[in-house]
């Protein structure tokens, strides 16, 4: 919309990164925004888990160590943060019971749906300040980076194979694979009513562009 917000970090070497910035393209300017309460390394990448909700911005992940485990020690499901580039302030969201290592997050038009690959599923609610736990993705467990994104309709989650979250009737719904491949290796965009997947199959032996149409 105005900005393009820009924070956090991917290292995994003891630094607290929780500094960021704001660049505004009209002004061709950018600002240093307010630092976060806490820093979190394990929120962009490799499956995105920020998103705009026409007011903030919100991130769910954790701080993770170089040994793949969660900083504190006791930490052991996500943290939200929630930031809010009007007042230039940040707060802190719920714990959510979601793996710290491997979940991403998409805006539905008025909730946060967030899964893990431990096929663990939550909506959070920016009015209540609350998560929602969902039922399980209906995907085969494997330790594939959970990745997604969402239409009007429909929310489309990806592990191994593939999933279609109903965003009217509140419900999962089964997505039959595709009968010779499935690029289930790669980044997941909405165009218009489509879902775009463009990436590699599981066993890296053929990669290519496909156009899913949820009706």
């Amino acid at each position: 919309g105005d900005e393009m917000i820009v924070w956090g970090s991917t290292s995994r070497g003891g630094v607290d990164v929780r500094d960021g910035a704001a660049f505004n393209p009209r002004t061709n300017r950018w600002r240093t925004i307010a630092p976060a309460p806490v820093g979190l390394n394990q929120a962009g990448g490799p499956s995105p888990s920020t998103v705009w909700t026409g007011q903030e911005m919100v991130v769910v992940g954790s701080r993770l160590d170089e040994n793949n485990a969660t900083t504190p020690p006791w930490s052991l499901y996500s943290t939200g943060l929630a930031y809010n580039p009007a007042t230039d302030a940040w707060r802190k969201l719920p714990r959510v019971k979601l793996s710290p290592q491997a979940s991403t997050a998409v805006w539905t038009g008025s909730k946060v749906l967030a899964w893990d690959y431990d096929l663990r599923a939550a909506t959070y609610d920016p009015k209540q300040d609350a998560w929602r736990r969902l039922p399980d993705a209906p995907l085969e467990p494997c330790d594939a980076a959970p990745e997604g994104a969402a239409t009007n309709r429909v929310v489309l989650a990806q592990g191994c194979g593939h999933a279609l979250w109903n965003i009217q009737a509140d419900k999962w719904v089964t997505v039959e694979p595709k009968a010779d491949r499935s690029y289930g290796h790669g980044r997941v965009v909405a165009a218009g009513p489509v879902f775009l997947i463009a990436g590699a199959t599981h066993e890296s032996d053929a990669n290519g562009l496909v156009a899913y149409n949820p009706r």
